[in-house]
C-alpha cells in the first residue's frame, strides 16, 4: 500500500516511522549524527551502517515518543551534522556531543559516504 503513494525509500522509512511501525531510519546522516554524538567513530571499520546502528538506537530509546526523537535526529542531523563541515555550534547535541567536544576534532570521525 505504502509504495501506491510514490515515496523514496527514505520516505517510506520516516512515513513507517511516524506510524510506529519502524523507529529507526537508517540513513548515512543519521547514522553518522549518532556515532559522532557517541564519540563511537572509527573510519577504518568495514560495514559502518551495522556497526552504528545499536548507537542510533542508543540515542532514540524506546516508548511513545521514540518515533518523535527518530523525527529530531534526522533534521538535527540534515541540518547540522554535515559530512564535511558540520554546523556544530548552531547544534542542538552540541552540548553532549563527543565530536563538537573534541578540540580539533578528527573531520572523518562518523565518516558516512
Amino acid at each position: 500500500m505504502i509504495n501506491l503513494l510514490g515515496l523514496s525509500p527514505n520516505q517510506i522509512q520516516v512515513f513507517l516511522s511516524t506510524a510506529g511501525e519502524r523507529v529507526l531510519v537508517r540513513s548515512q546522516p543519521c547514522l553518522r549524527l549518532a556515532s559522532r554524538v557517541l564519540g563511537d567513530g572509527d573510519k577504518d571499520s568495514r560495514n559502518r551502517g551495522t556497526k552504528d546502528l545499536p548507537g542510533l538506537a542508543l540515542l532514540v530509546g524506546a516508548g511513545s515518543d521514540a518515533p518523535a526523537r527518530m523525527a529530531s535526529i534526522r533534521l538535527i542531523a540534515q541540518q547540522y551534522c554535515h559530512r564535511t563541515g558540520p554546523d556544530c555550534s548552531k547544534c542542538p547535541l552540541s552540548a553532549a556531543c563527543v565530536f563538537h567536544g573534541r578540540e580539533g576534532g578528527d573531520m572523518n570521525l562518523g565518516r558516512h559516504d
